[in-house]
């Protein structure tokens, strides 16, 4: 499957159009919103490792251009400390456990609720999704998942 065709089905399975950025640079955590046709430029195609199938999978990877281009809209949030403050989870998590106690009022609780179900958060009524550098947005197998349904 290629890229194109991945996002493609990803974006009109989504339950959200609003996503939020963050990113470390030089020990600050930062985040910025943006829509999806915004964030396609941060993603790239990679692979699964082959024994997991070799399928294809969607990520994002920020470069030192684009985090520097970013700066101009992002908003400090915390320090790269914060993205280990809980060793249970990964950076992602703890970015969006940063980012739910930032944002909303609710305290954060690790899920694991589908893209095509709902957002990470929701502000003003507004689902959105949490998404950290280096993170997989999608992956062939889980699209070919919902798309034989």
């Amino acid at each position: 499957m290629t890229m194109e065709t991945m996002l493609a089905i990803y974006n009109a399975l989504s339950a959200s159009h609003l996503y939020i950025l963050g990113f470390v640079v030089n020990s600050i955590l930062y985040y910025t919103e943006m829509d999806f046709e915004t964030l396609k430029r941060f993603m790239r195609l990679d692979r699964m490792s082959s024994k997991r199938g070799g399928l294809a999978k969607v990520r994002i990877r920020l470069t030192s251009a684009q985090k520097a281009e970013l700066l101009a809209i992002a908003t400090a949030c915390g320090t790269a400390e914060d993205l280990e403050k809980d060793s249970r989870y990964n950076k992602g998590d703890n970015f969006e456990r940063v980012i739910t106690e930032r944002l909303t009022t609710e305290k954060w609780v690790k899920n694991s609720v589908p893209f095509n179900v709902g957002g990470d958060i929701t502000v003003n009524g507004e689902n959105i999704q949490v998404k950290f550098d280096g993170c997989e947005i999608t992956n062939e197998k889980f699209l070919m998942k919902l798309t034989a349904r």
